[in-house]
């Protein structure tokens, strides 16, 4: 581990106005041996930083961490890599919660902005389609600048910027259903009886050994998460190879993961590729891919799940059985160990703003922007919109998960469900929006050399007229209110599509099914979603950016 350290009273002594107190500043590259994390510093992730087998990183509550953010070209985006064999213990607490943010830097004069970001979904010298980004300016510690997320634990930014960094990749060696290492291939006859399975690299990381995951220890123990946040993560690794939050490949059960926030990501908030890992207590907001994405046979279960989709998210969920590329030539119905996972008690809050075609401003203005950047920018709309807009759940791949005891709130489309494994129950007492409709929910698909039947999706007390149970009310206590404007304080970047006033608490508690026996990790939970409506607090409360960001809030759901 290459480190530099510089304290930030020195810094404040020569004018730069920094208002940390006296913690040091210390950058990490390379790889990390055996070492503790102290929440008296800061720390600095430079490129890609890896813990290697054998190595433990120890990371200490109330400890905030910073990825530099990449340029798309030669820099990439600040990423912590545990890898197979290697071990975190990041055990914060609700008091002193260990954050992952970005290491960009203020704009002279403004902090709305980070230093040099903005965004425009058109090509440069393009009028009508195409993406372009130019990203935030990174942390010099030669020729120090205040950092844009300056207090991240009492004032958060915006989960409107994302790509600021890169995020949590932790490799297992647990089963998973990958037939090959890249991922992109598939033999006829599936692997279904092989005792370990090809380990299989992760998107975005470079093609090495030590970067590949999977293998049949479903009881590896890859360290602890405990109250982390993970925030403006999303970063490319490598040309479209946007990393996720929290990417959970092949983990085994001995891994501990609970209470953690994604607020704000370029891809996915959180995706699982297979193993047994089990997740409880987690919330993702903004994230502009899938908020929770599941693959290659994940056998685990998570409860209490919160996602709420920003005005870019595609789906609240994704759950695939083998993530291999098109269905209709990669799918394989036998692949083994099925994504027989089980998900209890989510609420799951779409964004119907997407669906509206309405066109917002991304650059309002060059206020807060370097002056090196501000002749180049004009001010650009964008219209939001599309098949994927507002989608609730897409089960396919031979997914044989299930999806209980939980609410799907505000979309136009629950459910799509394609290729699934035959008699899956996928849910049950599972309450979705009266406008809600569910797509290829029954019949056949032929996919040579395979014919799959899908089953019809086992949805219960739908729109307060289902015929279990005694729901009155389809989803929530309150409509949700979502922006259509700017929202104080974030001038320069318009939130369109934040939640603006958000109760998650349930109309009722519902009819639900029993938890099974025996299954120590899960906690009796009899009402449906990630809130129990007899509380007027939420384990979401005093430790995540949502509580904290201060638009309004209901119950301390700060969104």
């Amino acid at each position: 581990m290459k480190t530099q350290r510089l304290t930030l009273a020195a810094l404040a002594v020569a004018g730069l106005g920094f208002s940390l107190g006296n913690a040091a500043i210390i950058q990490v590259s390379g790889n990390v041996t055996t070492t503790t994390w102290s929440a008296s510093n800061e720390y600095v992730l430079n490129g890609v930083v890896n813990v290697n087998s054998g190595n433990t990183l120890t990371i200490a509550a109330g400890t905030i961490i910073r990825g530099q953010p990449g340029d798309f070209v030669t820099a990439v985006p600040g990423t912590l890599v545990i890898r197979s064999g290697a071990k975190i213990i990041a055990n914060g607490t609700a008091a002193n919660p260990i954050i992952f943010t970005t290491a960009a830097t203020a704009a002279s004069g403004s902090q709305v902005a980070p230093d040099g970001w903005a965004e425009a979904e058109i090509n440069s010298g393009n009028t009508s389609t195409g993406y372009w980004e130019i990203k935030a300016t990174a942390y010099n510690p030669a020729a120090p600048v205040a950092f844009w997320d300056s207090a991240p634990k009492t004032s958060p930014k915006s989960p409107r910027f994302t790509g600021l960094c890169g995020g949590i990749v932790i490799l297992g060696n647990a089963h998973t259903n990958a037939d090959s290492s890249t991922g992109n291939a598939v033999s006829v006859a599936s692997p279904s009886t092989a005792a370990v399975h090809n380990r299989q690299l992760v998107e975005g990381l470079v093609d090495t050994a030590a970067n590949y995951f999977g293998g049949s220890d479903d009881n590896d123990n890859s360290g602890v998460l405990n109250y982390v946040s993970i925030r403006h993560g999303g970063g490319s690794l490598s040309p479209n190879k946007e990393i996720n939050g929290l990417s959970l490949a092949g983990i085994g059960s001995g891994t501990q993961v609970q209470n953690i926030e994604i607020w704000g990501n370029t891809d996915d908030g959180v995706e699982v590729w297979g193993g047994t890992v089990n997740i409880k207590n987690l919330v993702v907001v903004g994230a502009r891919d899938d908020g929770f994405d599941i693959d290659h046979g994940w056998t685990g279960s998570a409860q209490f799940v919160f996602v709420v989709a920003g005005s870019q998210t595609d789906k609240l969920s994704e759950q695939d059985g083998d993530d291999l590329g098109n269905d209709s030539t990669n799918y394989t119905s036998n692949r083994e160990p099925k994504g027989s996972f089980k998900i209890y008690n989510a609420t799951l809050l779409g964004n119907q703003l997407q669906s509206t075609g309405v066109e917002r401003t991304i650059i309002s203005s060059t206020a807060g922007l370097s002056p090196a950047l501000s002749g180049n920018l004009t001010r650009v709309l964008h219209p939001y919109g599309g098949s994927s807009a507002a989608q609730g759940i897409m089960s396919r791949r031979g997914n044989a998960g299930s999806l209980i005891n939980s609410i799907v709130a505000n979309t136009a489309t629950t459910v799509w469900l394609q290729s699934l494994t035959d008699n899956a129950t996928l849910f049950s007492r599972v309450t979705i929006p009266t406008t809600a409709t569910i797509t290829n929910a029954a019949g056949t698909v032929s996919q040579s050399p395979f014919t799959l039947t899908k089953v019809l999706a086992t949805l219960s007390n739908v729109n307060s007229t289902g015929t279990v149970g005694t729901y009155s009310n389809g989803d929530l206590l309150i409509t949700p209110v979502f922006a259509t404007g700017s929202v104080s304080g974030d001038a320069n970047a318009v939130p369109y599509g934040h939640p603006v006033n958000l109760n998650p608490l349930p109309a009722e508690s519902g009819t639900v099914d029993a938890l099974p026996a025996g299954n120590a990790f899960l906690k009796s939970a009899p009402y449906r979603g990630a809130f129990n409506p007899a509380l007027t607090t939420l384990w979401t409360d005093t430790w995540t950016a949502a509580s904290k960001y201060g638009v309004s809030g209901t119950y301390g759901i700060n969104l």
